[in-house]
Formats: C-alpha cells, sequence, structure tokens
C-alpha cells in the first residue's frame, strides 16, 4: 500500500551551527524538518505492522495524531510569525519575492490534507479480533497449501499509505522554501538589522507563542539520558540558546518557561517519543504514572494547609461541614397517600 517511496525516510541533516544557524528562525525551520522526519518514520511503521496483519495499538494511533497536533500548530503560528512580523519588517528596507508568501498557501492546502487523514484513523479493530483467533494458519480442505488466517485491515493501511504520501508531498514543497528563506530572508534581516533592531520584533512573537510552541521549539535539543535510555532535555543547551540568543532573562526561563516543558511531555513530548521508538513506551508509561502520583499528592496536601475540598474544586471544607440539607422525606405508603 505505501507508495513507491523509501520504507524509512533519509536522515534529518541539520546545518551546522554559524550566526545564521542559531537565529531562531532557522531553529524552528529545524523543528519543522525533525517533525516531517519522524512522522514520516512513523506511519511507515505504522503502515508496515497493518500491511502484515499485526495490531496497531490505540495509543500508536493517538500518539500519531498527537505529534501532528502540535506539529500542525507550529507550522501554523510559524507562518503567522512570518507573515505579520519578519516579512514586514525585512520590506522596510529591502524587497523580499512575492513567492515566499505564495508557497505558504501551497504548503497549507497540503497541511489541511494531511490533518483530514490524520483525524480520519480509527482504531485497529479488524486485526485486533484476528489477533483473537486460537490459530494463525489452517490448512485448505482441497490442498496441502498453509493459508494465514490473519486479517489486514485495509482501510487503516490505505490511509496510512495516503498519510505518507501526503507527508512526503508536503516535505518536498515545505524544505525547499525552507532553504530559500534561509538563503535569502534571513542574510537580508542579519545584513540589514542590527540585534537591537530584530530585538522588539523577537519579543512580540514570543510573547504571543502558545504555552506549547517553545517547549516544541526546542525538541531538537533532546538527548539521550544515560540513566533511563530515553531521550530528555538537555537544559544547559537549552537555557543557552534562550538567553544568549534569544534574549531572555534567566530568571524567566528557569522559574516561568522551562516548567512548562514538564507539561509538554505529559500532553506531547513523550508520546511522539513512544511514537518514534515504542520500546520506549514503559518507561513514559511509569513517567506518567509518578506525574500523576506527584499531582494527587500535592492537591491533598494543598487541600489540608488551604482548609478546602479541593483546589480545582474550591469547596471549602469548613462550609461544607455547615451545611444543612433539608430532612428526608418520610416514606409513605398506599394507606398514607389515602389519608388512613
Amino acid at each position: 500500500y505505501l507508495p513507491v517511496r523509501p520504507s524509512r525516510p533519509p536522515p534529518l541533516t541539520v546545518r551546522p551551527h554559524h550566526s545564521s544557524f542559531r537565529s531562531g528562525w532557522t531553529y524552528a525551520h529545524n523543528t519543522i524538518r525533525l517533525d516531517e522526519a519522524d512522522l514520516l518514520a512513523t506511519v511507515a511503521r505504522l503502515n508496515e505492522k497493518a500491511q502484515a496483519g499485526e495490531h496497531v495499538e490505540d495509543w500508536e494511533i493517538e500518539a500519531l495524531q498527537t505529534h501532528w497536533k502540535v506539529c500542525y500548530g507550529f507550522i501554523e503560528e510559524h507562518h503567522h510569525n512570518e507573515e505579520a512580523f519578519i516579512f514586514p519588517m525585512i520590506e522596510t528596507k529591502v524587497s523580499l519575492p512575492d513567492k515566499m508568501s505564495d508557497d505558504h498557501e501551497v504548503i497549507e492546502n497540503q497541511v489541511q490534507l494531511i490533518d483530514g487523514l490524520v483525524k480520519s484513523l480509527n482504531p485497529d479493530r479488524i486485526s485486533d479480533a484476528a489477533k483473537a483467533a486460537t490459530k494463525d494458519f489452517m490448512l485448505s480442505p482441497t490442498s496441502i497449501n498453509v493459508h494465514s488466517t490473519l486479517k489486514v485491515n485495509v482501510r487503516l493501511a490505505e490511509t496510512l499509505a495516503k498519510l505518507y504520501e501526503a507527508i512526503a508531498t508536503m516535505q518536498e514543497s515545505m524544505d525547499p522554501h525552507l532553504a530559500e528563506e534561509e538563503a535569502m530572508a534571513l542574510p537580508a534581516m542579519h545584513s540589514n538589522f542590527t540585534p537591537a533592531e530584530v530585538k522588539p520584533i523577537m519579543d512580540k512573537m514570543v510573547a504571543a507563542m502558545e504555552w506549547w510552541a517553545l517547549p516544541h521549539f526546542y525538541r531538537q535539543h533532546k538527548v539521550i539520558n544515560p540513566a533511563t535510555g530515553a531521550k530528555d532535555w538537555d537544559r544547559a543547551a537549552i537555557r543557552e540558546h534562550a538567553t544568549a540568543t534569544l534574549g531572555m532573562p534567566g530568571f524567566v526561563f528557569d522559574f516561568i518557561i522551562f516548567p512548562t516543558f514538564k507539561r509538554y511531555d505529559l500532553e506531547y513530548g513523550w508520546a511522539i517519543e513512544e511514537s518514534k521508538d515504542p520500546s520506549q513506551r514503559a518507561h513514559f508509561e511509569a513517567r506518567r504514572r509518578s506525574a500523576s502520583t506527584w499531582f494527587r499528592a500535592t492537591r491533598k496536601a494543598l487541600a489540608r494547609v488551604s482548609g478546602r475540598r479541593g483546589v480545582l474544586s474550591g469547596k471549602n471544607i469548613d462550609a461544607a461541614a455547615q451545611f444543612d440539607p433539608k430532612p428526608a422525606l418520610a416514606p409513605q405508603n398506599s394507606a398514607t397517600l389515602l389519608g388512613h
């Protein structure tokens, strides 16, 4: 069912570290490139499972949908920032080709197609039912040939094949567009504007970002944790870039920004990692349980300190105790109803 393309995408090529690479603009581009590569690898893997009659787990489909959701939002926000902030600033001093904005429309159409395909993915119930069979193979009644009884979820396999083709098509449009911006628009910005002139624009963009955008922006800075074998944040590298390149105050990063990375992991990051490498599923499930246990313990502690039943419900324990409910109605029978 997969189109004639490599079953695995080529490895991501990250541009060398020079002054323009360290710009937040190119960092955002590399996040999009990373998403494309990871999504293609995940879809190819799931399609191979579906075609082989192996059960595609519910969590695998949900993880793919989660990854696409944050990728889609990131692309939309990135294009908005370019159209609303970066391109107008550059064009106050130098003209940019209309093609850069026109490319956004072409890419947006492809993004909408991908979004529809991702949302159409449903749990794999066909291979799930087949998996419950007692035997995987049987003998034909008319021959000694062995026939497989495993059922392939054709609809799921076809949708995954279309999804792979759609993402690959987006990549074919997106990557040259990103490279063109880096070859033309980025040098135009660096050669015509000082860092002090660019900073107010960057500040506006960062202030308008969704809470998950900055953690996703930095997901290229996840490295293998030797203690767990799973990927985790390279906090030092992220902090250095955020403070030195984006000009973010250190205390803002430490106490306001970086804590959102934990929420990002719970809602998006761990799903992306286990989607890429299913062998990490057990590790991230354990971390989810640990986070849930910590939340419940914290909520109970706050309830004891604040005198409220729950910080989320806001119900005061004393007020609840003083509530005087109406007395229960006396039981009635047919004689009571008739006045006897």
